[in-house]
């Protein structure tokens, strides 16, 4: 299958609901105002990956964070956001779509902006029992911080450092 990965635009929204929806079975879906929010905090580090009929397969979505805890779940983000660290909030693959790379080409994709943008870690909660899935981007655990109840049994907190 062959993917671009790109912006996300208000046209995409209907798929990325679509694609939220079957991907998770842990947590309740988040409204799709609340997702926007994250987009709109950072358009800069939010993508989608369409297939050659402009189908939306893929999304990635992040945002600048920094803090003790990372942000709950469901709760919408006002205005942008100022630090050194990224929080990949989301990254989901459309179920026909999944085990063709499209997830690795995202996650490049935001790797390839933060270092453009300076970051110096990325950091977000694995769900789901994904634990092992981030290991492999490189991502480990981290052992500290508290992760909120709305993410479900067994999420952790992860950190890539760049």
């Amino acid at each position: 299958m062959t993917i671009n990965v790109v912006a996300i635009t208000d046209a995409h929204w209907p798929q990325i609901e679509t694609i939220q929806a079957a991907a998770y079975y842990d947590v309740v879906p988040e409204a799709m105002a609340v997702l926007r929010s994250k987009w709109r905090a950072s358009p800069d580090t939010c993508f989608v990956a369409v297939d050659h009929q402009h189908r939306c397969v893929g999304y990635l979505l992040s945002h600048p964070w920094q803090g003790e805890q990372p942000p709950k779940l469901d709760t919408e983000i006002a205005g942008s956001i100022t630090a050194t660290e990224l929080f990949i909030h989301d990254l989901a693959i459309a179920p026909p779509a999944r085990g063709q790379g499209i997830a690795a080409a995202l996650f490049q994709r935001v790797l390839d902006t933060v270092i453009e943008k300076g970051f110096a870690a990325l950091f977000l909660v694995a769900v789901q029992n994904s634990q092992a899935y981030w290991h492999n981007f490189g991502f480990t655990q981290k052992y500290g911080y508290a992760v909120p109840d709305s993410y479900g049994d067994g999420a952790c907190l992860m950190h890539k450092p760049i």
